[in-house]
């Protein structure tokens, strides 16, 4: 091809402007941490929030804390306030985002001897003294409906309540299934009246430190969670936390109350039983 139909242009200076005005992405900003107690949500990680109502979908409402002292029923967290929970509250309602921390109840590395674990301590019936002298443990309340005693037998029971005791023991008072009148432990008894029950607390000596009346009725003022300790922390000694004046010796863990008046003629209460829960290989 011949060079003469080519055109041939001089070069030239072309300029392109490139546009700065525009500045780039900042990192996304995390907030303060805050760390502390919820009553729910992830516990021991960090998880971010933006809003108060997405902190109280996931960790739940400030604690203000003496809501109830019924542990098993309303749970730990809400005996004592959480000034974390507040403080997100009051940091969200003009700033976002942050970092909430849920504490999980782990026993710090560095917790001295006996202190810093998680939940209550109770005694053990391992460590019997004797009649009617207990060093704590678990004690179950069987209820027995009279209609289901048979000749040679008081027929089938079934598990109300479970008392948890630091030391010392849960028993009954009141008149024997077979007849005459005592208290303590193993022995049946019947229901008064009122279909309702006497309960005696005793320390570790054996000595009487209450004496408790309760039903299964939830609309009673003498309903079971109403009438006996449900405080776990009140059974603490370490480190004078409680006053000894407001001390306890027990608490009452699960009820099943349900259970009880599910039963049939549960109506009739008739007898009723504390006995230690163990192992299988305690005698």
């Amino acid at each position: 091809m011949s060079v003469k139909k080519f055109k041939f242009v001089s070069p030239g200076v072309f300029v392109t402007e490139v546009d700065n005005s525009q500045l780039p992405a900042l990192p996304r900003d995390i907030g303060p941490v805050i760390i502390g107690r919820s009553l729910k949500g992830p516990s021991m990680r960090p998880v971010q929030v933006n809003s108060f109502s997405d902190f109280v979908e996931t960790f739940g409402n400030p604690i203000f804390g003496g809501g109830s002292s019924d542990v098993w029923r309303a749970g730990p967290n809400v005996l004592a306030p959480s000034y974390s929970t507040y403080a997100a509250q009051a940091y969200l309602r003009n700033e976002s985002p942050l970092i909430f921390v849920r504490l999980g109840g782990i026993e710090d590395d560095n917790a001295a001897t006996g202190q810093g674990e998680a939940g209550w301590k109770v005694g053990s019936l391992d460590a019997m003294e004797g009649a009617g002298k207990y060093s704590g443990g678990a004690f179950g309340l069987f209820m027995i409906p009279s209609a289901s005693a048979t000749t040679g037998g008081m027929g089938t029971g079934s598990l109300a309540a479970i008392f948890y005791a630091r030391t010392g023991s849960i028993g009954l008072s009141g008149s024997f299934a077979d007849g005459g009148v005592g208290e303590g432990t193993i022995g049946v008894f019947k229901c008064d009246g009122d279909k309702q029950f006497t309960a005696v607390i005793k320390n570790e000596t054996g000595t009487l430190t209450d004496k408790v009346v309760f039903n299964f009725s939830e609309n009673s003022k003498l309903f079971i969670r109403n009438v006996f300790n449900t405080n776990p922390t009140l059974v603490s000694t370490i480190g004078n936390v409680v006053p000894s004046d407001n001390q306890k010796t027990y608490f009452l863990g699960e009820t099943f109350e349900r259970n009880i008046t599910d039963l049939p003629e549960s109506t009739d209460k008739g007898y009723a039983v504390i006995l230690g829960l163990d192992s299988g290989s305690t005698e």
